[in-house]
């Protein structure tokens, strides 16, 4: 189920999530089409509470987003996180936040998402889309969300010279 979720939220992602897109399509519309594609309930429900998940937390705690934007402090990954992100995601989420891309409050978010998908396969690839999917939801980051677009351009564009 852990993969079918993923598969779930990058097909959600990539036919009805988009800044350009105001018209988003029902619950109801948005089921029916992922069950139509192969999808269990019970995983379309998952990603829908991952989902809802995301802007549960960019609306809670505005105090907290404050208290970690001012932070001086480094983040160190606790154990659990440790099983399951390997060092070259610690490093890639450390460096999204250096370029800018992520702040603290956003990093805090990518990382609970990660560690809610429970998946032991998590590569860099997925971590860019997750933060991609964090970004989208909050108008704030749209800066930020450029940047790592182009970024994500900018690799596929190397692989391929």
């Amino acid at each position: 189920m852990k993969e079918e979720l993923f598969e779930v939220l990058m097909y959600i992602f990539e036919n009805h999530i988009s800044r350009d897109r105001p018209d988003q399509a029902s619950d109801e519309t948005l089921f029916n089409e992922l069950s139509e594609a192969g999808f269990t309930p019970e995983v379309i429900d998952t990603a829908f509470e991952w989902l809802d998940n995301i802007a549960a937390i960019h609306n809670a705690e505005a105090q907290s987003e404050d208290t970690l934007a001012t932070s001086t402090g480094f983040r160190v990954f606790s154990q659990e996180e440790l099983k399951h992100f390997s060092p070259e995601v610690c490093g890639l989420l450390l460096k999204l936040e250096h370029l800018g891309i992520l702040d603290t409050y956003s990093r805090e978010i990518v990382i609970n998402r990660l560690l809610a998908i429970e998946s032991r396969e998590i590569d860099e690839q997925r971590v860019k889309w997750i933060v991609l999917m964090v970004l989208i939801d909050d108008p704030e980051n749209e800066t930020a969300l450029a940047t790592l677009e182009q970024l994500m351009k900018t690799e596929v564009t190397e692989r391929f010279h």
